[in-house]
């Protein structure tokens, strides 16, 4: 039977990186992608290596556009750094689907979704989650919860 590999990706300029092995939580990252070095998205995933062996899923949040938003510019360019994403991890053999932020964390309030994050998480994986840079610490915890949703174990 294969092992499960689930990437997880908040899109932004910021963008949130969550990677599950059978269902628990291995890495979390947040990338620039506004910099040089990870203007790629696909250079972003470089330490991915071998696929071989995994039945591999991605996850990524799709941006939605709102009556009366006052800037779906910005929406829109988030649709296309998530497509960027999914072109990148479809390289790598990913099957992809998108979930709609309403639909896996409906309207709670930043902090205390990311405090759900953190509760839902074991140990181990709450250390990976606080050792991350606190200035971009919040689209990887996005990430996490949006992996948390997709494997049932978080609401």
């Amino acid at each position: 039977m294969a092992r499960s590999l689930l990437i997880c990706i908040d899109p932004g300029n910021v963008s949130g990186l969550a990677c599950f092995i059978d269902g628990v939580l291995y890495t979390a990252q947040s990338y620039d992608t506004r910099l040089p070095q990870y203007a790629s998205v696909a250079r972003c995933l470089s330490w991915l290596g071998t696929t071989s062996g995994f039945d591999c899923r991605a996850v990524g949040e799709m941006p939605e556009i709102y009556p009366n938003q006052s800037n779906p510019v910005a929406i829109l360019k988030l649709a296309k750094n998530l497509g960027r994403w999914q072109e990148a991890l479809a390289a790598h053999g990913f099957a992809w689907s998108d979930r709609k932020p309403g639909d896996w964390k409906g309207q709670v309030p930043k902090p205390v979704h990311h405090r759900r994050v953190l509760a839902a998480l074991q140990p181990a994986e709450r250390a990976i989650a606080e050792g991350l840079p606190r200035s971009t610490a919040e689209h990887a915890l996005d990430a996490i919860g949006l992996g948390l949703v997709t494997l049932l174990r978080m609401r």
